[in-house]
């Protein structure tokens, strides 16, 4: 088993946080940033990945964060905006 980690780097209450995670060789780091608008709130979500591995390995694995994490926002939405769901 790989050692795995997550550590919350930056945390701005209402406005940004980044998390930075790490399994084994592979450190990633998603930047959360949110802003209110007059009809809601826009979140906007930034990953970047690093590993020793090839770059095929790295593009796979970007592309797996930012759907893990696209999931996750999802599911956030739908927890605090419940009459918006389906």
């Amino acid at each position: 088993d790989q050692p795995r980690s997550a550590t919350v780097e930056t945390l701005d209450p209402g406005r940004r946080l980044v998390i930075r995670r790490t399994n084994g060789p592979v450190e990633a780091v998603s930047t959360y940033e949110v802003e209110g608008t007059d009809v809601g709130t826009i979140v906007r979500l930034s990953a970047d990945i690093e590993t020793s591995q090839l770059r095929l390995v790295r593009s796979l694995l970007r592309r797996g964060l930012v759907r893990t994490d696209r999931d996750q926002l999802q599911r956030l939405k739908a927890h605090l905006e419940p009459d918006h769901g389906a």
